[in-house]
């Protein structure tokens, strides 16, 4: 698709959807590589002078942009000054697990228990060419349905990270992590466009901000999201133990190695 910009032509979806079938024999519905696009941060939009094209969101390439500016700086230091890299990541694996494919006799088959079994969910961190030790944390999912995300909340993470991550962690490192919901919860955990006119009027009040009894709520959430704080709890704790924190961008996993 980039290719294909840089070449000053479009590309939509029936495009992609050529590829892959010639490329990899990957009949998709039109529809479904449209949906996939969506997910990975592509939107549609019209191009100037031009037919209607996909590209990728401006938010993005700036988040990419950035990630990898701060990785080529980082690499780029005296090695006495360089931060060790470590990559964090969850995932899960059913108890059942294997594989789907074997090669048979006739009559033969695998004996194995029917079902996916329970759901294991677990965290771990690797440096570039090992996984770290002493980092591992696993746990039986509490949940049946839904990924694993939903199994995970702040207070198990906020767990892991402190009592066993930064424990063992090498001096000086830059962290990476991804920017679901958990690594990114502020100290301030309030969303102004969820909360009431009254409860916008209080947090202000609370924290000796003046506002006036005129304003609209959209008025008052504008304040609310001008004065709380920002920065993800998890950043704090890190550099408060010598390391720095670094968010990949949204739908890059080819950027984060544990994958």
């Amino acid at each position: 698709m980039f290719e294909q910009h840089r070449q000053g032509t479009i590309c939509q979806a029936k495009h992609v959807h050529a590829l892959l079938k010639d490329a990899f024999g990957l009949d998709v519905h039109e529809r479904t590589v449209q949906r996939h696009l969506k997910r990975m941060g592509f939107c549609w939009l019209r191009t100037k002078n031009r037919p209607r094209s996909l590209r990728e969101k401006a938010a993005v390439r700036q988040q990419r942009h950035d990630y990898l500016y701060e990785i080529r700086r980082n690499r780029q230091r005296p090695p006495d000054e360089r931060y060790q890299v470590v990559y964090v990541d969850e995932s899960f694996l059913h108890h059942h697990h294997g594989g789907q494919y074997s090669w048979f006799s006739e009559h033969d088959f695998v004996e194995r228990m029917s079902g996916k079994g329970r759901r294991w969910c677990f965290i771990h961190a690797m440096q570039e060419n090992a996984l770290l030790a002493g980092t591992f944390l696993a746990c039986e999912a509490q949940h049946s349905k839904g990924d694993y995300h939903a199994q995970f909340d702040w207070d198990i993470f906020q767990h892991w990270f402190t009592a066993q991550f930064l424990r063992n962690v090498p001096p000086r490192s830059l962290i990476i992590l991804d920017r679901c919901p958990f690594h990114t919860v502020c100290r301030d955990a309030v969303v102004p466009s969820q909360m009431k006119k009254e409860d916008l009027q209080q947090w202000l009040t609370e924290r000796g901000i003046s506002w006036e009894e005129q304003w609209l709520r959209a008025r008052l959430m504008q304040e609310v999201d001008t004065y709380r704080e920002k920065k993800p709890m998890v950043e704090i704790l890190a550099e408060e133990q010598g390391h720095k924190l670094l968010f990949l961008p949204v739908h890059h996993p080819e950027l984060n190695p544990i994958e």
